[in-house]
């Protein structure tokens, strides 16, 4: 069952007709309107999809984080294991989705329940010591009834952070994967937020630099927005420029001055998030005499204390 939060709702009729003239943004007296609903779903989609790994851990157990596989969706009951089995439609005002079965298009207006579908048990949790694994029990990560904190990690996108309650646990019998254990995991739509992956504190900046993909196209002025040890936030000057597509085997080449005493810098790094104007890039190489070379704790350190102190230097 679907949540978008502690209240109680009633049960309605989940499949759209196509002659309805209800409003998309109907708003039930207990519950989320239409409008809230598929937007809430479309965010999750994009963000969690078919075949992306996902980090997850127990409640209140954050220092036991696992890694699991999305290997399909269970919305309205219906099962779907390819990313392109589910897709979005807006006719009149009214967002419906559009499930594809094997008997053919299935279109809702409104979602009764959503689940991501996981392998079962494949291993993760022997990477954890002795006192995690205890904590989860004897019957594991994916014990029914489960409430599990679940941090997305797909490529080139918004990175979300929700909650999910384990549903059960079965062998499936049908479809692509029949015979795999997997578990159903009930997504509580309404705890769906912005998660932020890096890890590292970051220096903030405001400092022109230039970026080119893969360093044979155009190169674009941007702005540095913040420094990490492990990635740059960059967005582009004048913010209306439209950035490139960057894919898993593209890259940036970035140049930057972090001091003015020294020679630009030339990084090499990869998109890894989209944020609306803004893109986060995790640094890779450094050009060195024209030739690109593993970057180094050191090189990131020197290029964040020079940083610091050039932004030191403008204010005073």
């Amino acid at each position: 069952m679907i949540s978008f939060g502690n209240k109680k709702k009633q049960k309605t009729n989940a499949k759209a007709s196509t002659s309805s003239s209800q409003s998309g943004a109907e708003q039930d007296s207990n519950g989320p309107s239409r409008r809230q609903q598929m937007q809430a779903l479309q965010r999750m989609v994009n963000a969690v999809k078919i075949g992306s790994r996902i980090r997850y851990h127990q409640e209140y157990e954050e220092a036991s984080v696992l890694e699991s596989l999305v290997i399909g969706y269970r919305i309205n009951n219906i099962s779907l294991y390819r990313q392109s089995d589910i897709q979005f439609e807006e006719d009149d005002g009214i967002t419906r989705v559009l499930l594809q079965t094997e008997i053919g298009q299935e279109r809702f207006a409104r979602i009764e329940s959503m689940q991501l579908i996981v392998p079962g048990a494949i291993g993760e949790e022997r990477k954890l010591d002795y006192d995690s694994r205890a904590t989860l029990g004897r019957r594991g990560q994916f014990a029914p009834k489960s409430k599990l904190v679940l941090m997305s990690t797909n490529f080139n996108t918004e990175h979300l952070k929700l909650d999910v309650v384990v549903e059960r646990n079965l062998k499936l019998t049908d479809g692509v994967h029949t015979g795999l254990q997997v578990a159903y995991l009930d997504v509580l739509m309404g705890t769906l937020s912005r998660h932020e992956p890096r890890q590292f504190t970051r220096v903030a900046v405001s400092l022109p630099v230039t970026v080119c993909k893969n360093g044979t196209e155009q190169v674009l002025p941007a702005t540095l927005l913040d420094f990490s040890e492990k990635s740059v936030r960059l967005t582009l000057d004048p913010a209306k420029d439209l950035w490139p597509e960057f894919g898993k085997k593209d890259f940036a080449l970035i140049g930057l001055k972090s001091s003015m005493e020294k020679p630009m810098v030339k990084l090499q790094a990869q998109c890894i998030e989209v944020r609306g104007q803004e893109r986060i890039f995790e640094m890779t190489h450094i050009q060195r005499q024209g030739s690109a070379s593993p970057i180094e704790m050191i090189d990131v350190l020197e290029i964040k204390i020079d940083l610091m102190n050039r932004a030191e230097s403008t204010l005073n």
